[in-house]
């Protein structure tokens, strides 16, 4: 299984789809995702039900621009 750990108070692990792997980042490790498939699913939490407003941060470089109308960063869904 490919985990992927939160390491906040929350603690929503999940696992990582795909040919995702594990590469050194700007700063320290990072998850590469070529756009065919993968992705990191996480269970569904109470702490995930967002009923305020909220801030997402995250270093996103692409390496190429995809030939697709629209490629996802974020979502959430019911199931995968």
């Amino acid at each position: 299984m490919n985990k992927v750990y939160d390491i906040s108070e929350f603690t929503n692990h999940g696992n990582y789809l795909g040919d995702a792997t594990i590469s050194e980042g700007k700063y320290g490790l990072g998850l590469r995702l070529d756009g065919q498939g993968d992705a990191v699913v996480v269970s569904h939490d109470d702490s995930l039900s967002l009923k305020e407003e909220f801030t997402i941060a995250a270093w996103i470089a692409p390496e190429q621009s995809a030939n697709v109308a629209r490629q996802t960063i974020l979502g959430k869904k019911k199931q995968l």
